[in-house]
């Protein structure tokens, strides 16, 4: 119900992205989570959404009194690397010392602790390394990191190495350089000697401002691809042949490959001349355009 401020007494509820979504669920199973929101005690607000945009997401949505109208409250949508997040009440205090609420309930703590964790857990750090791609023994693995300042803006002129440590304790220093179509993104190949977990830690300095990465992994191993090792062996290829009768023939030799192909009479091949006057079914057809010229042209007196 309004109030003479201007406030619109609201009862909170989640939708059903609400109660799956790691910021509003309060309980280990969904049903439970309902359950807990529809015991907290009403809210306010002076700031009444309307629909949500297009790509937006509402996790909480209010109802106030009888009124059919769904007010959406919590809401958020993905911008660029970040997002944007509207909770659209003045009194969540009130989760927390409403005369309704025990002491040791810890809904309110729970969910703002949820709320916050989750709004800066895809927050990039300063020195931001880029996915990495499984790589094999002896074949570059290229490394990506994106070097930002103080004020997170991309910074083009920032000394930048990677210390790789290999699944035996043996480290190294790989240094990065700058990419120059790309601002403050530095690259590098990393060239595993064997195979396993290798860890990659960035460091790297702005002047006097030293600057480092959370540690990646690069897992080394035999490669899986469907189309690994498709380079030519003449070896197997001039085995391939022996073993079966052919012939190998290298790219210089390629020209003599029409001339070499003949029929032959071995395995399940059999070579068939047929007349084209034993087919019936041929003599027909001939014998039938035949007759229809010649009706043809007898209706239109030629004959």
């Amino acid at each position: 119900a309004g109030s003479d401020s201007g406030a619109t007494e609201i009862v909170l509820a989640p939708t059903p992205a609400g109660v799956l979504h790691p910021a509003t669920q309060l309980a280990p199973t969904d049903s439970a989570t309902a359950a807990l929101w529809r015991q907290m005690p009403p809210l306010t607000t002076v700031n009444e959404l309307g629909r949500a945009k297009a790509g937006a997401t509402v996790l909480l949505e209010g109802r106030a009194g009888n009124d059919r109208r769904v007010h959406p409250t919590l809401v958020f949508q993905r911008y660029g690397r970040g997002k944007a997040i509207v909770f659209a009440v003045q009194d969540a205090w009130l989760w927390q010392m409403h005369a309704d609420i025990p002491v040791e309930d810890q809904r309110h703590e729970t969910f703002w602790r949820q709320l916050l964790r989750w709004l800066v857990s895809d927050v990039p750090t300063r020195a931001d390394l880029g996915p990495v791609a499984e790589g094999a023994v002896d074949e570059g693995v290229p490394l990506r990191v994106v070097i930002s300042d103080s004020a997170y803006v991309r910074s083009n002129g920032a000394t930048v190495t990677a210390e790789v440590v290999s699944p035996g304790g043996e480290r190294s220093t790989l240094p990065f350089e700058w990419a120059t179509d790309r601002d403050g993104e530095y690259t590098a190949l990393l060239v595993p000697g064997t195979n396993g977990v290798h860890t990659v830690s960035i460091t790297a300095a702005i002047g006097r401002d030293t600057i480092r990465s959370t540690v990646g992994y690069v897992r080394v191993a035999e490669p899986r691809a469907e189309h690994f090792g498709a380079e030519m062996r003449p070896a197997v290829l001039r085995q391939f042949a022996d073993e079966t009768g052919g012939r190998y023939y290298p790219a210089s030799e390629a020209a003599r490959l029409a001339e070499d192909i003949v029929y032959t009479t071995s395995g399940a091949t059999e070579i068939e001349r047929l007349d084209l006057w034993d087919m019936p079914a041929v003599f027909i057809l001939l014998l039938s355009v035949l007759g229809a010229e010649w009706l043809y042209r007898r209706r239109r007196g030629l004959a």
